[in-house]
């Protein structure tokens, strides 16, 4: 996981030279995140509706 957030930190650094490395990895990392969270619930609603 390390490696995908420094590769999406390398890309906004990129697009947006004045963020630090510290921020984009945090806000990288954030974004990871939420979405396995958002894609944790899918799966656990998707789940909850086979059941019934």
């Amino acid at each position: 996981m390390d490696e995908l957030i420094d590769d999406w930190a390398g890309r906004l650094r990129a697009l947006a030279p004045h963020v630090s490395d510290r921020d984009s990895r945090s806000y990288v990392y954030d974004l990871v995140q939420a979405a396995q969270r958002a894609q944790d619930e899918e799966t656990a609603e998707a789940a909850f509706e086979r059941e019934e």
